[in-house]
């Protein structure tokens, strides 16, 4: 991957919001999972903590069929439904006039065990390019 992006920038470590901050996920071997044991796993929605998961894998492919960011209402960042005229927040319940863009960025990984597909949501993404999706979305306006 760096001789196909030499500006890449070194890995960014994994971080927790907490009451006392953001802490870094601690690397130890409970918590290290291959891809083949991610897909097999039983996952306990009732336990948030117990489901962060360490995966070394690398990323073959950015996969952007289905597009790079999405439209958000601006109150609670979820993604609005309608058309650009007409944008509603299901949880807010409420017309949304001014949407931002967020990134949600789906990439092919594979390691030793097999492939699947990690999405990266907005926070993640901009630490990795260093801009808002917003931001990102002018410039390739500007580029047209």
């Amino acid at each position: 991957m760096r001789e196909r992006f030499p500006y890449a920038r070194p890995p960014r470590h994994i971080t927790v919001p907490t009451k006392k901050g953001k802490l870094p996920i601690r690397f130890n071997p409970y918590n290290r999972k291959t891809i083949s044991q991610l897909l097999s796993a039983k996952w306990d929605p009732s336990c948030q903590a117990s489901n962060i998961l360490i995966c070394n894998a690398t990323a073959t492919h950015v996969l952007i069929e289905n597009g790079w960011h999405y439209l958000a209402c601006h109150r609670c960042s979820k993604k609005v439904m309608g058309d650009d005229g007409d944008l509603w927040c299901t949880k807010c319940e409420a017309k949304v006039e001014l949407p931002i863009a967020r990134f949600m960025v789906r990439f092919e990984v594979e390691d030793h065990t097999g492939t699947t597909v990690f999405v990266a949501l907005d926070s993640e993404v901009q630490k990795l390019v260093r801009a808002t999706a917003a931001e990102r979305q002018r410039i390739m306006q500007n580029l047209r």
